[in-house]
């Protein structure tokens, strides 16, 4: 039987202030809800660490930056 890796996406979710926050805070649970119905491992930047969930300044990207280099030997 042939071993079978769980691939692992990367996922951003980004907003701008222009935009309501709230939109890209329900895309996160959709997209996140899929990805694990799907079977699949995700990594992304907690919901905790930025005000609206999402990356939208700089420091936003950073954090994800890191977080993803971190984790970049994940499948």
């Amino acid at each position: 039987m042939a071993y079978k890796k769980k691939l692992t996406f990367g996922v951003i979710v980004g907003t701008r202030n222009i935009f309501n926050y709230e939109l890209a805070h329900e895309g996160r649970k959709q997209i996140l809800a899929e990805l694990v119905k799907s079977g699949y491992d995700t990594v992304i930047l907690p919901a905790e660490e930025t005000p609206t969930a999402a990356v939208e300044t700089l420091q936003d990207a950073r954090k994800c930056a890191e977080l993803f280099s971190k984790n970049r030997q994940k499948n």
